[in-house]
């Protein structure tokens, strides 16, 4: 049987929409991230030079954008780091260092500091473990904290006042807990797949909410959420992302 031109364009059209689907975003876009590490953790946080991810981000009523991207690759510590950069909407650009180990990713605030675990493996709904290991404060840093628009928040919890910028918005308790692995939109309509949800606690009780996605990295974070609040009182969404 000859097909018509229309009846082609009708066919095309399908097989489009089943190949390519609308708005969800998957791993093998090009648009994603490929891990250049070798560690299972590698995609969930991308270290491929230049990669930059912007955010959207709402603080007490205030809007304003934060992109990050990665920098370099550097030693810290005696491991292959690579700097983590980020550029606010206000203020000025400043610097952290993550190391993708095997089994943990690290986040050194300066090249002197004691690391943060941002992940662990396995990253499996219930799956649970500390962000500062042997530190006996169940919430180590509420100072030192991005949620604000202008930047990083001068960290002041080693004494000697005003030093470096923690350049990721974790807070809150020391124990992070995978509550799940999930379908998320978020703003502009983007649709990710796997979708790690991480989630801690702070002392008042609230909630903080991270969401990561291997190709992307941190795809949306929500701070200080209640039942009466469930957006927080911050929350960030990516925007865009990719080599930049």
């Amino acid at each position: 049987m000859r097909f018509g031109l229309m009846q082609k364009l009708i066919v095309a059209a399908a097989i489009a929409i089943v190949v390519f689907g609308c708005t969800r975003h998957s791993s093998l876009d090009s648009t994603f991230s490929v891990p250049t590490g070798g560690s299972v953790l590698a995609p969930y946080f991308p270290s491929t030079q230049s990669w930059t991810t912007v955010f959207d981000v709402s603080s007490n009523g205030t809007t304003g954008t934060l992109t990050f991207y990665v920098g370099g690759e550097v030693s810290v510590q005696g491991q292959n780091a690579y700097r983590w950069v980020l550029i606010p909407s206000q203020g000025t650009p400043d610097t952290n260092f993550v190391v993708v180990g095997e089994t943990s990713l690290l986040v050194y605030q300066d090249s002197l500091s004691s690391p943060e675990h941002l992940l662990q493996l396995p990253l499996t709904s219930g799956s649970s473990w500390l962000r500062f290991p042997g530190q006996a404060d169940a919430y180590p840093d509420t100072t030192s904290i991005l949620t604000d628009i202008t930047g990083g928040k001068l960290d002041t919890t080693d004494g000697l006042g005003p030093q470096v910028r923690k350049l990721l918005p974790v807070e809150g308790g020391n124990e992070l807990t995978v509550a799940a692995v999930e379908e998320l939109t978020t703003a502009g309509d983007r649709h990710f797949a796997g979708a790690v949800k991480i989630e801690n606690t702070d002392r008042d009780g609230s909630t903080n909410t991270y969401w990561f996605v291997a190709g992307v990295g941190l795809v949306k974070y929500v701070i200080g959420a209640t039942t009466q609040n469930p957006n927080g009182v911050t929350m960030g969404e990516v925007i865009d992302y990719g080599v930049r």
